[in-house]
């Protein structure tokens, strides 16, 4: 397939003499969908939870197949629910509350250049689950697109990790849809730290008493370009949301963050807020945030801000004076601007993201 049209629009567009409304890929991309051959999934078997790989899973007994608009675009929402050769389709029994997270670990290579995985996860009445997807590649180019679907029905609690750092010459597309139903909880955590491309796309529509929660934190360096677009739908009296971005640049590295909040006739007594803040470590980095709130109903209560701003000086002097170098004083402001979002990650994949930070660190500051 080859990806051309406009990528992570605007749900309404502004002046076009911006640049924001959309992203536009220099040239089209073609992605060949070959069959990934490596082992990817691993989860403990219980009784209430079914785990099956989306490539055995017959058509005639998928879940999810609503044909909901969602997206970083039709055209590769279309790829990854038609032309999937990874994910999982993953649907607890109401009550079942399942300990261990269920994983998800590609990594692509020569061999296995291409990622296009359908998810679908279905949590029953009173279930919860983890679910953490692990994307990575060595120094050849790659190619991830993911479609992601999260049905949380009423008094559900569930939880979606996602890493990436792919290698600096691929592309990533990671396309999202929660369903959060009455008294339900989804909450969200992402990590975006490679990749030339990272176009991600997160999209709730949210009941009463329901809750939806996302929190990520990027950081890019060199040529790399970062495209993060998030919406999220109050339909229920009381429901709540919070987005919460933290990131940081250096080098060349270009961001545009779209963050909106819709309030939707009959969501009275709902709260939203949305909040991203970047740390500039070069002055040839450029950040762009787009926030908005939009409301159909007068009884709400949104919040939106976003910040970039250059190291503080002052920490940094305070830091150097304690005798850790200029680069070691950056990449601790640096993890610590990373802490709210990071902390939320089980131990292990803290370290992984901790390591990973220093790296990209040591080697783009």
């Amino acid at each position: 397939m080859v990806i051309s049209e406009q990528l992570n629009a605007l749900p309404v567009k502004t002046y076009r003499w911006l640049k924001v409304n959309s992203l536009e890929l220099p040239e089209p991309l073609e992605i060949d969908v070959q069959p990934y051959k490596k082992s990817w999934l691993t989860f403990s078997p219980q009784q209430g939870l079914t785990v099956q790989p989306m490539t055995q899973v017959h058509l005639r007994d998928r879940l999810g197949v609503d044909h909901a608009d969602y997206g970083v675009s039709p055209e590769l929402v279309a790829l990854g629910e038609t032309q999937h050769n990874a994910g999982v389709q993953i649907r607890t029994a109401p009550g079942t509350q399942c300990h261990a997270p269920i994983v998800m670990a590609y990594h692509c290579d020569q061999e296995n250049p291409v990622v296009v995985d359908h998810n679908v996860i279905v949590a029953e009445t009173g279930s919860s689950l983890t679910v953490i997807l692990h994307y990575a590649s060595e120094d050849s180019s790659a190619v991830h697109s993911g479609t992601l679907k999260v049905y949380a029905r009423p008094s559900a609690r569930v939880t979606v990790i996602k890493l990436q750092h792919l290698s600096e010459s691929s592309y990533h597309f990671d396309s999202n849809m929660a369903f959060v139903g009455e008294d339900a909880q989804v909450e969200f955590v992402h990590v975006e730290l490679g990749s030339a491309l990272a176009a991600v796309n997160y999209r709730a529509r949210v009941e009463a008493s329901g809750a939806i929660d996302i929190a990520g934190a990027y950081f890019g360096r060199g040529q790399q370009r970062l495209d993060l677009n998030y919406l999220v739908e109050h339909y229920g009296r009381e429901s709540k949301s919070s987005i919460l971005i933290h990131g940081a640049l250096s080098g060349e590295a270009k961001k545009i963050f779209r963050g909106t909040i819709d309030f939707k006739r009959g969501a009275s007594g709902a709260h939203g807020r949305e909040l991203e803040s970047v740390l500039l470590l070069d002055e040839r980095a450029r950040s762009i945030a787009v926030p908005l709130l939009l409301a159909g109903e007068d009884d709400v209560a949104g919040e939106h801000a976003a910040s970039a701003g250059k190291m503080d000086a002052h920490k940094l002097h305070y830091l150097m004076t304690r005798g850790l170098s200029e680069a070691q004083a950056a990449q601790l402001l640096v993890e610590a601007a990373f802490h709210p979002v990071v902390d939320r990650l089980p131990s292990r994949w803290q370290g992984l993201v901790g390591q990973e930070l220093e790296w990209r660190l040591a080697n783009g500051v």
